[in-house]
């Protein structure tokens, strides 16, 4: 069934009116890959019960529902919070609710306004928390099994406890990065400025760069917390990243290169930022009339300092004439100077450029 097949046999909604939600029906596939959940469009019915009249999916993670569940109705006492949202008008998070396929979730959800009447439907956004109550059900019998620990247990829970702790706590927070990252490029490719979507693009670059760090902290290989970054592995994500934004029918290569340092997570954070900026400058300006070219990111450990460099055989350029105002080049120095109290060297000529610099060896520990 249509959304329109739904509210002509279901409700008193006039003609108007269900155009203004065939205009948000539009989008939920949109909203529905972008946040990864299921999200629907419900209407009450002549009856006073709640009808799902539109259905989005996302395409590239599995949803909720093995079948569409247009025209099914949702009842009170399983989506409660759907008819809080209908009699206030006001907007609800977060809050439980039974799928008509007995599914336990957590519903967002939003007014929608009508034009003949104030409220025509309302927005719904759903999220599977079956693993959270299988988590919190893991707890509990945890917590019932520490009971009967020794002292010793007892520390070995708590080490446990924290480490799961600054798990999540990496994971959620990459998970609101890449979040904002998807946000900006949605603003990327809706805006007709092309300055404006190349400031965009940047400002994802700087936001993935930092979120690469806490995907690597959230884990290693054995379950253990992380306490510091390995730069082998950092580079060679940022490479990644970056090898997927050379412009079509350009063949640039990015390759990392030397020695692996251990580098403590704020330390990490810096290089990643400045990495990253260096290597999007590479892209973009440093072979602006051939196909073809390198970039190479060499690190280099020192007892006392260690040393990163980014390295292309581009065209090169003048260093004076770089502008002052450049915000990339900008936020280069301030944080190679400021947050991690090294040197910044550039050297560019025909044959390519090479910028490089330094820091503390001991920001690793």
């Amino acid at each position: 069934m249509t959304l329109r097949e739904v509210c002509r046999a279901e409700t008193w909604l006039t003609e108007k009116d269900i155009c203004r939600l065939e205009k948000v029906e539009a989008l939920l596939p949109i909203m529905a890959e972008l946040f990864q959940v299921d999200v629907f469009i419900d209407c009450m019915n002549r009856s006073g019960i709640a009808v799902v009249a539109a259905q989005g999916s996302p395409q590239s993670v599995r949803g909720l529902y093995r079948q569409s569940v247009v025209g099914e109705k949702a009842y009170q006492d399983r989506e409660p919070a759907v008819y809080q949202v209908f009699q206030s008008g006001l907007c609800r998070h977060d809050l439980k609710a039974t799928t008509q396929e007995g599914r336990e979730v957590k519903q967002s959800i939003v007014p929608l306004a009508g034009v003949s009447i104030p409220m025509a439907g309302v927005l719904i956004a759903e999220r599977d928390i079956s693993e959270d109550i299988l988590r919190a059900k893991k707890y509990r019998e945890l917590e019932r099994t520490v009971e009967n620990m020794s002292n010793t247990q007892l520390a070995m829970r708590t080490y446990d406890q924290n480490t799961i702790a600054m798990r999540e706590i990496h994971h959620r927070v990459k998970n609101n990065l890449q979040l904002i990252a998807s946000m900006l490029n949605m603003q990327a490719r809706k805006t007709e400025s092309e300055e404006t979507r190349k400031i965009l693009q940047e400002n994802v670059n700087r936001v993935l760069s930092i979120a690469t760090i806490h995907d690597i902290l959230t884990l290693t290989p054995s379950g253990e917390q992380r306490t510091y970054v390995s730069s082998t592995e950092l580079l060679d994500k940022l490479r990644r990243n970056f090898q997927g934004l050379v412009p079509d029918g350009k063949s640039i290569v990015i390759r990392v290169e030397g020695d692996d340092l251990r580098l403590s997570p704020d330390c990490a954070t810096s290089v990643s930022l400045v990495v990253s900026e260096l290597i999007n400058n590479a892209i973009e300006h440093a072979f602006p009339q051939r196909d073809s070219g390198q970039i190479v990111i060499r690190s280099c450990y020192g007892r006392m300092n260690s040393s990163i460099a980014i390295e292309d055989d581009g065209v090169g350029f003048c260093p004076e004439d770089v502008r002052k105002g450049s915000l990339g080049m900008s936020i280069v120095r301030a944080t190679v100077e400021g947050k991690l109290g090294g040197k910044l060297w550039v050297k560019s000529g025909p044959e390519g450029t090479s910028v490089q610099f330094h820091f503390d060896s001991n920001l690793g520990n």
